[in-house]
């Protein structure tokens, strides 16, 4: 590594430092958990440093960083009030848990007492667990509208003088108490209340409580009132804990510094990114032709992909999303909670050996714990990160695309993704989806492998293994087409000098990754499971037994015994002797639905007319991929069989819904980007 390389890369961590190191000191940028702000000037960074162009004097805004952070640090407390948060009206009870902090005694910290639906929303996060809170039944409460209560405790900083404090709290129960005195209260029968106090300069203790009864509008805001407007209480003049006078002037121009140097910062940053958006489009406007050259075109498309991630997150930086009862994103919410407070075992707390295997497919939770993690508990990191990914997938289709026939295809593959990912991945990613993750694993594990075929090397091959474990983590059912990547691999390994050493990494490391299911399994329930138990269920979900056919286990119980096979495994294994037309005839309209044909399988849902139109461009990219054989025939059809495999094995068990057939169209997209050029080529001279 050069010197100007080791100063690029050190300047760089010190930019994402600034913006990821938890900084109480006020301003701008706070840190972790990363907001908006953050967010957007780590991806400006991202795309700076992938054009080599990372801001210089970055020197200046660690010192900035490293100064105003001390100093905080130095300073007791924190700007805000301790909040206690609780699943019931009455405040009793242990206060609820959050997983940005870890203090047992309150919840959260909360920086303004402001809250409404539809702006800042109250941070009741804790209603997604589906141990409490999992109500299915359409009579029942509606978990958007559940009763909850919570206090607030800060100390307030004053001005010697009268101070008039307000409290609004409709359709709810709230108090506010100055110094251990009650001076406002409000319920659902009076509305607003104002109170004109004389106090003291200095320190004053604050108290705030409310009450939601089921069904209130979720809104309250306490402050002062100053000309005529309002100012709920915030970390501006509310800290945690007193400190003395002195270090309330200090805390003050720290925060007035702070804010100056976030402001310079970011305006640097900005001036930084305006310039290197300009060299562009100047390159752009200088080279002929640029829109047919990938590589000019992909910084324009990573601008537009981070634009609209953080137009459909940023609204969920302040608004509560509240999972549905009975669905799977609870669950999967529910399992990210228990990861952030009882560790990576996911074990809900209990000892070592009393827990459970896993049940749902392993990866997702940990993805999203790991968004929290950096985020915060609100879904705006996640959504983010999901959107981002529908991004990556359409790169990554481009990609196997490009590996497969040429450079020439990219324009018309890029079309095909982005009418499969906004038509069919984005509604996905809107949701807390196994899926949101999955599809953009799939397609970047192909991309890998194809890499790995043209430029064999144990780096390469163990990115290769890494990424395929975690793609079968996220979802087992890929662990069918690892024995076609592990052939195609030494198929174009197999000639060079050293492909043992490649196929070796290649396997050992996809077993040893995905075998921390296992490892997990064991360690939490002492039994020996490969992989999430849910496969059984979910199979006789996918091929259920017509009424008119008896199914008896006793016949065969002993033999499905000994292969190991879960009762549920067994009906439908029972099913298919017992009734095999039937069954055949089920497998069918499973087929159909996959294919794009919903209606046998499914009454009502109709036909997918994207899927059913792809199909010829498909089989045409197909074939013309195999007759310019671009790459080697294997490299080229493994897409496509890796696709048979999926497609196999998800109508066996269960098309049960769009999004589980999602993956099979996301490995033919580029054969359908491939047909539509043929086609756009060929009737090019028929036109003129």
């Amino acid at each position: 590594m050069t010197r100007a390389t080791w100063f690029r890369h050190a300047g760089l961590l010190a930019w994402i430092a600034y913006f990821i190191v938890p900084n109480d000191g006020g301003g701008l940028v706070h840190g972790m958990p990363l907001g908006p702000l953050e967010a957007t000037a780590l991806l400006a960074l991202a795309w700076l440093a992938a054009r080599n162009e990372v801001p210089r004097h970055s020197w200046i805004f660690l010192v900035v960083l490293i100064v105003s952070g001390t100093s905080a640090a130095l300073i007791p407390g924190t700007g805000g009030l301790r909040a206690r948060y609780f699943a019931n009206a009455d405040a009793s009870g242990a206060p609820e848990r959050s997983t940005e902090f870890s203090d047992d005694s309150f919840t959260r910290v909360d920086r303004r007492l402001d809250f409404a639906i539809g702006a800042t929303e109250f941070p009741l996060a804790f209603f997604n667990d589906v141990a409490r809170f999992n109500f299915q039944n359409p009579a029942g409460p509606r978990r958007r509208y559940l009763e909850f209560s919570a206090t607030w405790a800060g100390q307030w900083w004053t001005a010697d003088g009268a101070h008039t404090l307000y409290l609004d709290a409709p359709d709810a129960s709230a108090q506010l108490f100055v110094d251990g005195v009650r001076v406002a209260t409000v319920s659902p029968q009076t509305g607003i209340a104002e109170i004109t106090l004389p106090l003291a300069a200095g320190w004053h203790r604050l108290d705030v409580t409310f009450s939601s009864p089921y069904g209130a509008p979720r809104q309250l805001s306490a402050g002062t009132v100053a000309s005529g407007a309002r100012h709920p209480f915030s970390a501006a003049d509310v800290v945690t804990q007193r400190v003395r006078s002195w270090q309330v002037r200090v805390l003050k121009w720290l925060r007035v510094a702070k804010t100056a140097g976030d402001g310079a910062t970011l305006a640097w940053l900005a001036v930084h990114f305006g310039v290197s958006l300009w060299r562009l489009f100047f390159e752009l406007a200088a080279t002929a032709g640029w829109w047919r050259q990938r590589s000019r075109v992909a910084p324009l498309l990573a601008i537009v992909a981070s634009v609209d991630a953080l137009v459909h997150a940023w609204p969920w930086s302040r608004q509560l999303m509240i999972m549905r009862g009975g669905d799977d994103p609870l669950t999967y919410e529910w399992y990210s909670r228990d990861i952030l407070f009882n560790g990576i075992l996911m074990n809900g707390g209990l000892p070592a050996g009393q827990g459970e295997p896993f049940y749902y497919q392993a990866f997702y939770p940990y993805f999203l714990a790991g968004a929290h993690a950096l985020f915060g508990e609100g879904m705006f990191g996640v959504l983010l990160i999901q959107r981002l990914l529908v991004a990556f997938t359409i790169w990554a289709i481009v990609r196997i695309a490009v590996e497969i026939a040429g450079e020439w295809v990219w324009p018309w593959t890029l079309a095909c993704g982005l009418v499969f990912a906004v038509w069919k991945q984005a509604p996905i990613a809107a949701d807390l989806s196994n899926e949101a993750l999955y599809v953009p694993l799939l397609v970047g594990w192909i991309v890998a492998v194809l890499l790995a075929c043209r430029m064999p090397s144990p780096a390469n091959a163990l990115v290769t293994g890494v990424v395929g474990a975690i793609t079968a983590m996220t979802r087992s059912t890929i662990l069918t087409a690892w024995p076609i990547v592990f052939m195609v691999c030494w198929w174009a390994w197999r000639r060079t000098a050293a492909w043992r050493l490649p196929l070796a990494i290649l396997v050992l490391s996809s077993i040893a990754v995905f075998s921390l299911v296992t490892v997990r399994n064991w360690i939490v329930a002492r039994q020996l499971v490969v992989t999430s138990t849910g496969l059984g269920p979910t199979l006789l979900g996918g091929n259920p037994p017509p009424p008119d056919v008896t199914i008896d286990l006793r016949t065969r119980g002993a033999l499905y015994q000994r292969l190991g096979l879960t009762d549920h495994a067994a009906q439908v294994v029972e099913f298919a002797i017992v009734a095999p037309a039937a069954f055949i005839r089920l497998q069918g309209r499973k087929a159909l639905f996959a294919l794009g044909y919903y209606e046998p399988y499914a009454a009502g849902w109709g036909y997918s007319l994207i899927y059913i139109l792809g199909w010829p461009m498909i089989a045409a990219g197909l074939v013309v991929s195999l007759r310019q054989c671009h790459r080697p025939r294997a490299t080229i059809l493994l897409p496509a069989v890796v696709a048979a495999s999926q497609f196999v094995t998800v109508v066996a068990i269960f098309p049960g819904n769009e999004r589980l057939i999602l993956p099979i169209y996301a490995l033919l997209a580029p054969y359908a980007g491939i047909g539509l050029g043929w086609a756009a080529l060929a009737a090019r001279p028929r036109a003129a």
